[in-house]
């Protein structure tokens, strides 16, 4: 990781010279006065905004990595400390397993209004004020594997808000472990919301006893035909009776020559939630 631990040093231009040609931000100026020396291009990151087309950052024991080439973002990796303005990404971010605390840090310097693909995993309480921030309109692809801070009668489940929000969207998996479950009642909310776009793919989890007619249902109405449903039962329900209730209606709609979706229903996988 590049390390920008620089010397103050002097320099044959004033300071209000060299600092107005960084606010400028001419691109070629910019780039040779970067290129010249640590703490001009410190300058330059601290006063302007900073665009990455993806970034990765995950956990290893007490350090923090960066997947992309543009890490000289990023102070070190014990501290992850970023030391531009803000970050704007413009297609992928992926975050896995860092702390609430460092994930509203580097949330807060993030630019996610045009992001295309975001995948958020953590074995850490996930507020509210977070799922806000990940919840972009832009997002076509939304993976959303966490513990959510769930207040009973308050709290939206996060499966209803993703629905009602990323309207753009082709593809979500929400799999929350620990509470809250995808009850009866929250997959029945799923027919109360209208989207714009159908879903190529939705996998959820976790799911109590679900009525069959309603997951039929949600496939008739956000469920692209060439799409698949896939729905991960807790290991309390029998979930074979309810996948052998969905084949069999599907079985009788190829007969009589009516629309058949891909769903699969299966037990929750402990490996979901292992990191």
């Amino acid at each position: 990781m590049c390390s920008l631990k620089f010397i103050l040093q002097s320099f044959a231009f004033p300071s209000p010279l060299i600092r107005y040609v960084i606010e400028q931000n001419n691109t070629t100026v910019s780039k040779k006065l970067m290129k010249s020396c640590k703490y001009l291009k410190f300058l330059h990151l601290k006063i302007h905004n900073y665009q990455l087309k993806s970034i990765r950052i995950w956990r290893d024991g007490h350090s923090f990595y960066m997947g992309d080439k543009d890490s000289e973002i990023f102070e070190n990796s014990k501290k992850l400390k970023i030391l531009v303005k803000s970050v704007k990404i413009l297609e992928d971010l992926r975050f896995y397993y860092i702390s609430l605390k460092k994930s509203k840090y580097v949330l807060k310097k993030f630019d996610l209004s045009e992001i295309k693909t975001i995948y958020f995993c953590s074995h850490f309480m996930v507020h509210q004020k977070i799922l806000d921030q990940l919840l972009q309109p832009s997002l076509d692809f939304f993976v959303f594997h966490c513990k959510f801070k769930f207040k009973e009668g308050i709290s939206i489940h996060p499966l209803l808000q993703a629905f009602e929000k990323l309207q753009n969207a082709t593809e979500l998996i929400i799999t929350c472990f620990d509470k809250p479950f995808i009850t009866k009642e929250v997959f029945k909310s799923l027919l109360k919301i209208k989207r714009k776009t159908k879903l190529k793919n939705i996998f959820i989890a976790t799911a109590l006893d679900l009525n069959v007619q309603d997951i039929i249902d949600v496939c008739e109405m956000h469920l692209d035909p060439k799409g698949e449903l896939q729905i991960f039962f807790s290991k309390s329900i029998d979930f074979m009776e309810i996948r052998n209730a969905v084949k069999n209606i599907f079985e009788m709609r190829k007969t009589k020559k009516q629309q058949v979706f891909t769903v699969g229903i299966y037990e929750e996988q402990d490996s979901f939630f292992s990191e």
